[in-house]
Parts: C-alpha cells; structure tokens; sequence
C-alpha cells in the first residue's frame, strides 16, 4: 500500500518524535531552546566533514555535536550562554561551508545534511536511529531525578 521510503520516513519521524517529546520537556525547563537548535544545525559541518573525508556522516555529526557542546559549556563559563552558543554554532557553520566548498559531491545531496529530507531515509539508517533513540531514553531514565532537580530548582540541586 505503501512505497519503501515513506514507511522508512514515518519510521525515523515516529522515532524522533517520542525523544523530542521526552528531551524536550527537559530543554524548554532548562532554557536551553537555542542550544538544542544550534547544535545539530552546526553538527552540519561534521557531516559534511565526514563525507569529505569519506567517513560515515553519522560519525562526523557525532563527534561535531559532542565538540560543539563541549564548546559551549566551556565559553560558557566565561560569557553568557547565548553568546557561546552563537559564537559556537558561527564557527561550525562555518566549517561547514569551508567542508562543503572543497567536496566535489553533488550538491543537494550534501545540502540534504543540513536541510534534512525526511523522505531520503534509507532502510540501513532505520536501526542507527532507533538505538540512539534507546540510548536517548535510557539516559532520561537513569538520570530522571537529578535531571528534574536541577531542571527545576537549580539552587536546590546545587546544595
């Protein structure tokens, strides 16, 4: 009844909706809407890094995502979290245009990386997401209590 790619996209849709459910109740308490924005659109670069290099994307978006947070707690302690967050997510960008300037690939399949096409799900990229996603929920399950104390009443966590 259905084509391939559009049960593999309501598949990945499906996936990513119960973790944006569940990550962002956490991320709107917190006041970390723009962090949560800006990392996976500058984990872009990682991508396109990685496609440069020929690694696996996924690779690439990972270790672009971790640096960029690490990034952002790090000026983060010195400046507002905003502007860490703007200046980080300007310097990945940035990488990525650099990336993507010096690939020969096509075009729309790399800016693809950065727009998303949900319909371009492929059936090998199904299970990397579901495990991220089980890997996703069973961190909000461990760390569940302190996640909502901080979350709530940071000063109360502190102490």
């Amino acid at each position: 009844m259905f084509a391939p790619f559009m049960v593999n996209a309501w598949e990945a849709s499906a996936i990513v909706a119960v973790v944006a459910g569940v990550v962002g109740f956490f991320t709107v308490l917190r006041g970390s809407a723009f962090a949560a924005h800006a990392l996976p659109n500058g984990a872009f670069a990682g991508a396109a890094g990685a496609s440069l290099i020929g690694v696996s994307a996924l690779v690439g978006l990972g270790v672009f995502a971790v640096g960029g947070a690490l990034v952002i707690a790090a000026l983060g302690r010195r400046a507002r979290n905003d502007v860490a967050t703007a200046l980080t997510i300007v310097l990945m960008l940035g990488f990525g245009d650099l990336f993507l300037s010096r690939t020969t690939e096509y075009a729309p399949q790399i800016y693809s990386l950065l727009f998303g096409e949900v319909l371009g799900v492929s059936n090998n990229e199904i299970a990397p997401t579901a495990g991220i996603a089980v890997l996703c929920m069973v961190a909000v399950a461990v760390l569940y209590r302190p996640l909502l104390l901080s979350s709530v009443a940071p000063e109360v966590a502190e102490a």
